[in-house]
């Protein structure tokens, strides 16, 4: 019996990195939708193919979120940050 590649559906998952976020946000029992995990933190989104995890948790060096399909072989990881909007003058 041996391992199998791949992540299965559900599963927690951690991103590292630089600059992920400019903040570090956690996800408390106050956060929850519905027993759901929210899909962005602060100003930060991640989609891994076609699917927007659920967050944990996310800092300027790591991320970590919940899968909802599995996910195999070569996927496509998008971190999209907000830019705070500027006053108008």
């Amino acid at each position: 019996m041996g391992y199998q590649a791949g992540v299965p559906p559900n599963a927690w998952i951690t991103i590292f990195g630089q600059n992920l976020a400019a903040t570090t946000r956690a996800v408390t029992t106050s956060g929850l939708k519905d027993n759901t995990f929210p899909t962005t933190r602060g100003a930060v989104s991640i989609k891994i193919d076609t699917d927007i995890p659920g967050f944990l948790h996310i800092g300027q060096l790591r991320a970590a979120v919940q899968t909802a399909g599995a996910l195999q072989g070569n996927i496509d990881l998008q971190l999209q940050q907000r830019r705070p909007r500027k006053p108008e003058m």
